[in-house]
């Protein structure tokens, strides 16, 4: 789907035995200065480490549609605090996969605990880096996030204004 020239693909914040959630949404190495937004426009982190430090400037808690009268309690992720393969709780393989908490805004967002229930539980998708040419006047983040409607829980999208 291309809206306004902005063609984003999504990954699931997730971990599997093999790939880690870091490698899986390409949000890891340093010096990587492209900050993390939700989808309507409010900043979840500076940077890809400050993403995965143990803090968020705010929880992950907004769907697509901004549908706060459902409120998501827990969601799949299979994934350390720091965006690695949580030992032998990743997703898959019929263990006990790891689950966050998307009202939090500690480590737990990402690795409260573990279910061995495999309960109905969704996942938080974040987009690829979406770049925006600078010009006279840039749109705020949140004008641009209007634009997608997605049917991922608290989808984040990543925005890094190129420069020109």
């Amino acid at each position: 789907m291309t809206e306004n020239g902005l063609s984003p693909t999504w990954s699931a914040i997730a971990s599997t035995e093999t790939v880690s959630a870091r490698d899986n949404t390409q949000t890891t190495g340093p010096g990587t200065n492209i900050p993390i937004y939700l989808i309507n426009g409010t900043r979840v982190a500076d940077d890809y480490d400050d993403f995965w430090d143990g803090t968020l400037q705010t929880a992950i808690n907004v769907t697509p549609d901004d549908d706060t009268a459902q409120p998501i309690n827990t969601v799949w992720t299979g994934t350390a605090p720091d965006g690695s393969i949580s030992g032998s709780n990743f997703l898959g393989a019929g263990n006990q996969p790891v689950f966050g908490i998307p009202t939090s805004v500690d480590s737990n967002w990402v690795s409260l605990s573990d279910d061995p229930n495999f309960n109905n539980k969704r996942f938080y998708g974040i987009s690829s880096v979406l770049t925006v040419e600078a010009s006279e006047t840039v749109p705020e983040p949140s004008a641009l996030v209007s634009l997608f409607a997605l049917g991922v829980m608290g989808a984040v999208y990543r925005l890094k204004k190129s420069q020109k």
